[in-house]
């Protein structure tokens, strides 16, 4: 049978870097939403960093995009009809002006106890 290290994608050595902090290590924790920024760097001279999201829950987006290097964005997500904790996977690639991509995921966990009910005007 193949071995598993078979199956992993070989990164290029000179894919941008996700850089830790101000991104999550791989995991992030909040009360009832999550926000945090996701950075790359590039390690090409002149280089530019476009960071997007991959896949995550329904509901969470990227804002405030900065294409530069390093290249950044804001990642937020505040579930709707959250009855008790959750954990929900969000990926995020980074891609440099060369086409050469790295992937990052993180674990995101939203506590949910005390959190305005969807819908209801913030206290």
């Amino acid at each position: 049978p193949p071995s598993l290290a078979s199956a992993t994608a070989v990164v290029d050595p000179m894919a941008p870097s996700f850089v830790v902090p101000p991104t999550p290590a791989g995991t992030f924790s909040a009360q009832c939403k999550a926000s945090f920024t996701v950075q790359a760097l590039g390690l090409h001279q002149d280089d530019s960093i476009t960071i997007s999201l991959l896949s995550g829950p329904s509901g969470g987006q990227m804002s405030s995009p900065v294409t530069s290097n390093p290249g950044s964005a804001i990642y937020n997500w505040a579930p709707t009809d959250l009855a008790g904790a959750t954990t929900q996977h969000v990926c995020f690639q980074a891609e440099d002006r060369t086409g050469l991509k790295r992937t990052k995921c993180i674990a995101v966990t939203i506590q949910g106890t005390g959190c305005p009910a969807a819908g209801s005007p913030p206290p």
